[in-house]
Formats: C-alpha cells, sequence, structure tokens
C-alpha cells in the first residue's frame, strides 16, 4: 500500500515514470524468441551432457539450480 500510496503514509513518492515504448523494448529484449532459453549450441550440449550422464529434467527450483551449477561446471572445464 505504502508503495502505491506514498502520500498517505507522509511518505515521498520516488517512483520513475518510463515510457510505454521503451519499457516494450525491454520486454522485446529480454523475451525468449522461442522454446530454447538460450542460444541454440550451449542448449543441444546440455542437454547432450545430460542424456551421457543420465541426469533427468528436474522438477524443483533445488534441482534446477543444482542441476544449471553442475552443467555450468563441466562445460567451464571442457573448454
Amino acid at each position: 500500500m505504502m508503495y502505491l500510496l506514498p502520500g498517505t503514509y507522509n511518505a515521498q513518492d520516488y517512483s520513475n515514470p518510463v515510457p510505454e515504448d521503451e519499457l516494450e523494448v525491454c520486454h522485446e529484449e529480454c523475451r525468449f524468441k522461442g522454446d530454447i532459453p538460450c542460444c541454440r549450441e550451449v542448449f543441444e550440449l546440455c542437454c547432450i551432457l545430460m542424456q551421457e550422464r543420465n541426469l533427468e529434467a528436474p522438477t524443483s527450483p533445488r534441482q534446477g539450480t543444482e542441476l544449471y551449477k553442475y552443467l555450468r561446471e563441466t562445460i567451464r572445464n571442457a573448454l
């Protein structure tokens, strides 16, 4: 509530309005262009590594984080 109505709480409004067209540019730059969340080569490499090591797709945020760390370290060591 304080964020939406700072005057009600005698607080200063620090919001910074951004033009709609600038928001749209940011949104487009941050949106995945397809069903792959990174470049195709990295995605394919991760899929190969997961298949070679019999790793399953994560089913929880914790598993996703652990898989990411593992794949990142594996790829870095291979470079």
